[in-house]
């Protein structure tokens, strides 16, 4: 009898060590978790602003586009009056 009662004390103990390591490894996850979604949080908004800046640049690159053909446009009106 005292030999099964040691046993199950053995027993309990090594499924409690098991729960807490089990217990440990959840929190770390848990912990990696929250970091790796706040570092995708980082990188949307991160991708949101270099969205925001190509479509910036990409307006002025029209405009400029718009200006130098105009500016083409005025000079080759100009030479053909003059010939």
């Amino acid at each position: 009898m005292i030999h099964n009662l040691s046993a199950c004390l053995t027993v309990w103990s090594s499924i409690g060590r098991s729960l807490k390591f089990i217990l440990i490894e959840i929190k770390v996850l848990k912990d990696e978790k929250r970091k790796l979604e706040a570092y995708i949080e980082a990188m949307k908004e991160e991708q949101l602003e270099s969205r925001s800046q190509v479509e910036d640049l990409q307006e002025k690159l029209a405009d400029q586009y718009e200006q130098y053909r105009d500016q083409v446009r005025s000079l080759i009106i100009s030479q053909v009056r003059s010939s």
